[in-house]
């Protein structure tokens, strides 16, 4: 599910249902591996609130598009979607 703010640089994507991981455990499995160029935000780091109120925000990821350009987000989010399926059951 995408989430996006008309006129704003990030995008907020939520992690399917079937994904094993949530955002911190994806972030730790992209940021080590040199064949997946790609880094985000995890939800949970994006808002100030009580971990109690957490918890769904760690199925998110925020990802930023202002500073790439179309072919490299395209790029980004076929490798990001790659990931993620191969932790989904």
């Amino acid at each position: 599910m995408l989430c996006c703010c008309a006129g704003r640089y990030f995008l907020f994507l939520k992690l399917p249902d079937s994904c094993r991981l949530d955002a911190s455990q994806l972030l730790e499995r992209t940021s080590v591996d040199p064949s997946i160029p790609i880094t985000f935000t995890v939800g949970d780091a994006c808002v100030a609130a009580s971990d109690g109120e957490l918890g769904e925000l760690r199925r998110y990821v925020r990802l930023s598009f202002a500073f790439h350009t179309a072919e490299e987000i395209a790029k980004g989010v076929a490798l990001l979607g790659r990931h993620i399926a191969e932790h989904s059951s």
